[in-house]
């Protein structure tokens, strides 16, 4: 649709109407229908004698738009390989974490197991110092016993040693 434009009082501005006119300009159909082509000056051919000038050349070598050999590059495709090869490194690096993170854990789950079995081998030792304390003492108390028993005879059928094991 078609602007009209009128000048407010005030100023020297024009300033577009509020209500548009009907009739829409011949050109607007086709400008929405149809995409301009893009247009890419180093594949035209009027410029070649401007891109072939060695200043050129070189000057499209250093922005890595044309290779050595003096062929364009296609930054489409260079880019998609660009990212390729971008993501291949982000999932190897990915790769690489994970695998630190579980030689870590294997490296804190050997830890773990090492304490607990060092932990079970004192508490067996205490055990053991402790059983073997026992059988000292009842030795000793038996010994005691025997020692008295046969210094001062049996005085009772309960202080007999017969009588005490069972």
């Amino acid at each position: 649709f078609w602007l009209k434009f009128e000048l407010f009082s005030g100023s020297d501005m024009l300033r577009p109407r509020s209500t548009p006119s009907r009739k829409a300009p011949p050109w607007n159909d086709m400008v929405a229908k149809c995409a301009m082509p893009q247009y890419n000056a180093l594949r035209d051919s009027n410029l070649g004698h401007f891109w072939s000038s060695p200043r050129n050349r070189a000057h499209l070598t250093e922005l890595g738009l044309i290779d050595d050999m003096g062929n364009l590059i296609d930054l489409d495709q260079y880019r998609r390989k660009f990212h390729v090869i971008e993501k291949e490194l982000q999932h190897a690096d990915a790769t690489e974490k994970v695998r630190e993170r579980e030689k870590e854990r294997r490296a804190v789950d050997a830890a773990i197991i090492a304490k607990r079995v060092e932990a079970q081998e004192r508490r067996m030792g205490e055990l053991r110092k402790l059983k073997e304390h026992r059988r000292r003492c009842q030795e000793e108390l038996r010994a005691r016993r025997e020692l008295q028993f046969n210094v001062s005879g049996p005085q009772s059928p309960k202080d007999h040693p017969k009588a005490l094991q069972g």
